[in-house]
């Protein structure tokens, strides 16, 4: 009878946590929306594409529940440090913007497992994306990528690469060890 009513408990828990979490993570798409200070927490996912943004606020790290970042199409050039407290952050998409350089501030972000910079200046990728342990998706297509770290081989998890479209001549001996790389 215990078990039965704790089972009953423990459920009823877990239910409310999880609608909780449901009603009060919310997509936004706008600055001005999403830093309201009664609503910040419930920011989980940030849509400002094609709002011709060419820089950020320096205060995501009052976006702490934030997981999906979206940034494609305006005229960003780089990220603002603070970028790297929003630590739930899973996703993000810089697509068609005017990066020139890598912006390693997201590197900070230990569960980053998606990024796509596709359409952007880019030269090179920085050494230190091989310390992203929890990458799975890097699109960069259509850069100026004329240089692979020998440390992409540490992506482990890594099972999609595109670099279509860039100034590649050759790849490094370490890019045929990551295991998991689908074609």
């Amino acid at each position: 009878m215990n078990s039965v009513i704790f089972t009953l408990v423990f459920f009823c828990f877990v239910f409310t946590n999880s609608i909780f979490a449901q009603v009060h993570c919310k997509k936004y798409e706008s600055l001005k929306q999403a830093f309201k200070d009664d609503q910040v927490t419930s920011v989980c996912e940030l849509d400002l594409s094609n709002q011709n943004l060419k820089e950020l606020p320096n205060n995501f790290e009052l976006l702490e529940n934030l997981e999906v970042l979206h940034l494609e199409n305006n005229q960003l050039t780089e990220l603002p440090s603070s970028i790297k407290k929003a630590q739930k952050l899973v996703r993000i998409n810089l697509d068609n913007n005017e990066f020139t350089e890598f912006p390693t501030v997201i590197l900070k972000l230990e569960r980053l497992d998606k990024i796509s910079m596709n359409n952007n200046r880019l030269n090179f990728l920085p050494q230190g994306i091989g310390n992203s342990s929890q990458l799975v998706y890097l699109s960069f297509m259509n850069n100026r990528i004329n240089m692979i770290p020998p440390q992409i081989s540490k992506l482990k998890k890594l099972k999609y690469l595109n670099l279509i479209s860039n100034d590649l001549t050759e790849l490094p001996r370490s890019f045929y060890e990551i295991p998991r790389l689908e074609n």
